[in-house]
C-alpha cells in the first residue's frame, strides 16, 4: 500500500478543479464553498494527518497521525525514511518500543505493533526481514577463534539448529553468503566471522548491508543443550543363569560429553553364545556391547526410552536381562 504526498495530493485536487472550471467542464463553485465542505474538509483532514506509507510487509500496516500501526510482534522491520521532496533521509530500524533506531544493535520484535514519534510531512517505506539462505562454514573449536577445518551446513529458510559443540565454542565464517559491507545485530568478531552464543540458547541474528532492502535478512540459531542422560538396569529372570550386567562408567552423570556407555557381561563362561538387542534390533554379539551418545551418532542421543536386551544361549536354553536407558535434558 502507499500514499502521495498530502500536500501535492492536495494541490493536484485543487489544479484539476481549476482546470476543468477554465475549461467550462463543470459548473462554477465557490473555492471557499468547497472547502467548507464537510466531506472535503473530512477528506483533506485525514490526508494531512496521517504520515505516508508504502508496506512491503504483507501486514496491511495502517498509517495515522505520526504513527504506524498493525505491526506483528513476531517479525523484525526496515524502514527507509523519505522527506516532503521524496528524498531518502535513510534507513532505520524498528526497535522493542516501536521507535526508529539508526543501530542495527537495537532492532527487536517490536511490543503493541506501533511504530510512534513519526513525521506527517514524510513518507516511511517498510520490509520486514527475509530468511538468509546458503552454506554456511560452521567451526567447533576450544580456541578463542576459528581453528581446524569446519563443517558446512546447508541453510534453508532461515533456520539452523546445532547439537551442543563437542568443543567450547561455535563459529561461523558467512564468506560468500554475506557481502563484505554486510552489518549484524551481535557484532561480528571479524571481517564476516560471528561467534554463537552457547548451549541451551535460541538467537536471531538480523543482517543489513545499509543499501539494500534484499539484504535484511533473518538467520534464527538453535543450539541445543548437552545431553543428560539417566538409567536403570531391570533383570528378567529365566531360570536362575540370566546374564549378569556390569557397565563403564559405573556411576552418572552420563552424556554426550562421556561418549559411550559399555555395557559388560560377566559371567560369559556361563554361555555358549551371547547377543544383544537394542529395541528389538540386534546389534552385536560377543560379551560386550556400548551404547553410543556421542553428537555424532543422533539415533541414540534423542529425547526417550531405549531397550537393550542381552539373551546368553546353553545349550537349547535362552536367558535373558533388560536394560533400560531414559535420554532426557534437551
Amino acid at each position: 500500500m502507499g500514499n502521495f504526498n498530502k500536500k501535492i495530493l492536495l494541490s493536484s485536487v485543487l489544479n484539476c478543479i481549476v482546470i476543468l472550471y477554465l475549461c467550462a467542464c463543470i459548473n462554477p463553485i465557490n473555492i471557499n464553498e468547497f472547502l467548507d465542505n464537510p466531506v472535503i474538509q473530512d477528506v483533506i483532514e485525514r490526508q494531512m494527518e496521517a504520515v505516508g506509507i508504502i508496506d512491503h510487509t504483507g501486514d496491511n500496516l495502517k498509517n495515522g497521525n505520526q504513527r504506524i500501526s498493525g505491526l506483528s510482534d513476531n517479525k523484525y522491520y526496515l524502514v527507509e525514511i523519505k522527506d516532503e521532496s521524496n528524498t531518502s533521509q535513510g534507513f532505520r530500524f524498528v526497535t522493542q518500543t516501536g521507535q526508529l533506531s539508526a543501530n542495527l544493535s537495537e532492532i527487536s520484535k517490536v511490543t503493541g505493533g506501533v511504530i510512534t514519534n513519526l513525521n506527517n510531512d514524510f513518507t516511511y517505506e517498510i520490509w520486514t526481514t527475509s530468511p538468509l539462505n546458503g552454506n554456511l562454514n560452521i567451526y567447533d573449536t576450544d580456541a578463542a577463534s576459528p581453528s581446524g577445518t569446519p563443517k558446512t551446513e546447508a541453510v534453508s529458510g532461515g533456520a539452523l539448529t546445532l547439537p551442543s559443540p563437542e568443543k567450547a565454542n561455535y563459529f561461523i565464517d558467512f564468506t560468500g553468503v554475506l557481502t563484505t559491507e554486510t552489518k549484524c545485530n551481535i557484532n561480528f568478531e571479524s571481517n564476516l566471522i560471528l561467534k554463537l552464543k552457547g548451549e541451551g540458547t535460541e538467537t536471531d541474528y538480523i543482517f543489513f548491508d545499509g543499501v539494500k532492502f534484499e539484504s535484511f535478512k533473518l538467520l534464527n540459531v538453535v543450539i541445543n543443550k548437552l545431553l543428560t542422560v539417566d538409567f536403570n538396569v531391570s533383570v528378567s529372570f529365566s531360570g536362575d543363569k540370566s546374564p549378569i550386567i556390569s557397565h563403564t562408567p559405573s556411576s552418572p552423570p552420563y552424556n554426550q560429553e562421556s561418549g559411550v556407555i559399555q555395557f559388560n557381561v560377566t559371567n560369559p563362561g556361563d554361555y555358549d553364545n551371547i547377543s544383544w538387542y537394542l529395541d528389538g534390533v540386534q546389534k552385536n554379539t560377543g560379551n560386550s556391547f556400548n551404547f553410543d551418545l556421542s553428537i555424532s551418532n543422533p539415533q541414540n542421543n534423542k529425547v526417550g526410552v531405549y531397550l537393550i536386551v542381552v539373551i546368553g544361549k546353553k545349550g537349547n536354553v535362552y536367558y535373558s536381562t533388560t536394560i533400560e536407558i531414559e535420554i532426557s535434558g534437551i
